[in-house]
Order: C-alpha cells, then sequence, then structure tokens
C-alpha cells in the first residue's frame, strides 16, 4: 500500500547526544502533533555603487547568519519520553537493573551539554517522507499541559546548532584510505561534520576535512578500492521506531491511566487544566567570525518552572497563602499502568488567585506557583519511572 501523501506519513524520532552537536542515531519515536522548526539564511546584501548599474549584480548578495528554531508540539508518552524531557531539564540520573528504571532530575540540572539529535520526517507530495535532521538541539522553553480529557502534551521552543540534509551520488571512488572521491558531488566546507556511508566505508564514518569539490577526508578508513560506488552524504530517513506498548499519559482517569495534583498537601477542587512551564534562558546568538552557525547556546539567566491550575473556587485557603507569600510544595503526578511521572515543585504563590463570578456557573480561581527553594534540587524534582532501559 502507498504511503499517504500527506502529514499522515510525518515522523520525529529524537535521540540525546554524547558529545553536543555531533550527530547521534536517532532511536526514539515521538508521537508528534506539528513542529515548525525551520532554517533561516540571513542575505547580506552589497550597497557598493558599480558603475552605470541601476541594479544589483549577481555578485553583490550573500548568505550571512543561519538560525535555526522553532516549535515542536507531541503527546507525553509513557515510554520513551526520556530524551524529549531531557530537552527541558537535561540528563537525568538513571538508577534500576530491570524491569523498572528510574529516571531523576533535580535541580532543574545544568543545561551545558546536554543536546539531542532531532530528525523530522516531511512528506512530500510525491509520497516520499524527506529527512531533515538536526544536531545541537537544545529548548530555551517549553511546557507540559494537560486538560480534562486530552491527553498530555509537551512543547519545546527549540534551538539548533546544525541542519544535516542527504544527497546520494553514484560516482565514490575509495581507495581502502581516508580519501573519498567523486566528480559530481559538489563538496563544500559545510560537509565536514556529516556522516558518509556506503559500500567499503565503516559504519559511523564522518567527513573530517574539506579537500575540494570533488574530493574529501574520511574519519576511518575505507575498505575497498572501487569506483562507482553509490555514497551517501548526509542523513537518511530513519525507520520509524516506537516502544512497543507506549501509551500517551492523560489528565482524565481512564482503565490504566489516572493523574492527581496537590498544592500544600491538598488536591485543588476540579481542576480543569493544568499547565507547567519551564524557562530556561540561554544564549542562543553566540557567533564568532568564520562560521555563519552560532556555538553552543549557555545559560545566561535564572531559570524557573511555573505551575497554573484553572479550577473552582474551594475558600480562601490559597489567597491567604498568597498575601502571607509562604511557599508550598505542588505534586504532579501522571500514571499510566506501572509507568509514572511525578513533578514536584516548592514555590510561592505568583499570581493573586482572586475567585472571578462570571455568570451563574461555579466560580472559578486560578493559582498560579513560581519555583523557589533552598537549594536547586529542594525548588524542583522530577522522576520517570518505566520499563525503558
Amino acid at each position: 500500500m502507498a504511503a499517504p501523501r500527506s502529514g499522515l506519513s510525518a515522523q520525529a524520532m529524537i535521540v540525546t547526544e554524547t558529545t553536543v552537536n555531533t550527530y547521534a542515531a536517532p532511536t526514539a519515536g515521538l508521537w508528534l502533533v506539528d513542529e515548525a522548526i525551520k532554517r533561516e539564511v540571513q542575505k547580506i546584501k552589497s550597497n557598493a555603487i558599480v558603475a552605470t548599474r541601476r541594479l544589483m549584480t549577481a555578485d553583490q548578495h550573500y548568505n550571512g547568519n543561519e538560525t535555526i528554531a522553532g516549535p515542536l508540539h507531541v503527546e507525553l508518552t509513557d515510554l520513551g519520553a526520556e530524551h524529549a524531557l531531557a530537552l527541558l531539564w537535561g540528563a537525568p540520573v538513571k538508577t534500576g537493573g530491570g524491569p523498572t528504571y528510574t529516571r531523576t532530575w533535580a535541580g532543574p540540572l545544568d543545561l551545558f551539554g546536554a543536546s539531542a539529535t532531532l530528525q523530522i520526517g516531511r512528506p512530500d507530495v510525491s509520497g516520499t517522507v524527506q529527512p531533515f535532521t538536526f544536531t545541537g538541539l537544545k529548548a530555551t522553553g517549553g511546557e507540559i499541559g494537560l486538560s480534562v480529557g486530552e491527553v498530555a502534551v509537551l512543547s519545546a521552543d527549540t534551538v539548533a546548532m546544525n541542519e544535516i540534509l542527504v544527497r546520494t551520488v553514484a560516482d565514490g571512488v575509495t581507495n581502502t584510505d581516508t580519501a573519498l572521491t567523486s566528480a559530481t558531488a559538489v563538496f563544500t566546507p559545510d560537509d565536514v561534520g556529516k556522516p558518509v556511508s556506503g559500500t567499503g566505508i565503516p559504519a559511523a564514518t564522518t567527513i573530517s576535512a574539506y579537500v575540494s569539490a570533488t574530493a574529501v577526508t574520511l574519519s576511518a578508513a575505507t575498505t575497498a578500492t572501487a569506483t562507482g560506488v553509490t555514497i551517501t552524504i548526509g542523513v537518511a530517513l530513519a525507520s520509524a521506531a516506537y516502544t512497543a506498548s507506549m501509551k500517551p499519559f492523560t489528565f482524565i482517569g481512564g482503565s490504566v491511566t489516572a493523574s492527581s495534583v496537590t498544592v500544600g498537601g491538598a488536591a485543588p477542587s476540579a481542576v480543569k487544566k493544568a499547565t507547567l512551564k519551564v524557562s530556561r534562558p540561554q544564549d542562543t546568538d553566540r557567533r564568532g567570525i568564520g562560521s555563519a552557525r552560532i556555538l553552543q547556546p549557555i545559560e545566561n539567566e535564572l531559570g524557573s518552572v511555573k505551575l497554573e491550575l484553572d479550577c473552582e473556587f474551594d475558600g480562601l485557603t490559597h489567597y491567604r497563602r498568597y498575601i502571607a507569600n509562604s511557599e508550598h510544595a505542588a505534586v504532579l503526578t501522571l500514571v499510566s499502568g506501572t509507568n509514572t511521572l511525578t513533578i514536584t515543585m516548592n514555590g510561592y504563590y505568583e499570581m493573586p488567585p482572586d475567585p472571578k463570578v462570571d455568570g451563574a456557573g461555579i466560580v472559578r480561581q486560578t493559582i498560579g506557583l513560581d519555583m523557589a527553594g533552598s537549594t536547586d534540587a529542594a525548588a524542583f524534582t522530577a522522576v520517570l519511572v518505566n520499563t525503558v532501559a
């Protein structure tokens, strides 16, 4: 059966990188809702006068700074969500020897050195899914949103250091060394660092140096002397793979799923919507002469975690806490079978939980807490328990 020629064939695969901005083969399939990650290239125009010319010449426009950024929205699943959560909180500490594993984020952790490779498969109208692969991907912020009757959604505002496309040539020449030549490849300095594959090229080989438009140096020696070798430069579309038996966390309880939220040890009345907002400010415009792309983003302001609840007005408890500027622990728990995600934050009431009369319906209030604590770990922790090794 032919694949759908629409977004029905789209896919998203992710993996946490061992080294920032070094491609790692994506292994975890995300339940993609939508995305708008794009690569924008600044256009530099010359203002020089060229005698007798009234219009710009072909040599008076150039590519400048590149920015790769955009939003990503996925459903938050009980299995396979480890890499997506790491975008918001950094790399977790994993414990357990199976069949259950525990991942703990306490801090939030330092985001320097924590990045991901993300590949988005975008289908064209011919039915071909075109791969767009982003490395050095980080999130400057995001949120986990839960509403009555819906599944949990994780949103991230992403920025990436590089985009890797893919192309194939059929005239590669190898000679049991690190040299690779091709008359049609049109190599550029931008190819350095890209994965390269083909017959006689060891797995995980990358282009280590640019020589010319027809020649590059590989990171590993080829294993055969051959001509007419089909060479893939860049990253091909990964096979969509999802963890078996994964399910989304939901806000409304079902046969296998339930969730709860408490503030100050008590459950607010009839919470219709809960939103956990994460802010991880970073310098995303670190640039240097010689490269159009950004250097690794570095945190440059305090991070924050905020919890907002839309619930019924159940008395003056929260209002009095707001007036007193007291701190209280809020716990958001998601359960799917034996898999759990528990988010605990200590915070103060940032917004007045004023009840509002809006007609004859039940009076509602909004509770908003901002993270604070004696230590980073006391201010925020998240614990994911599931069967993913």
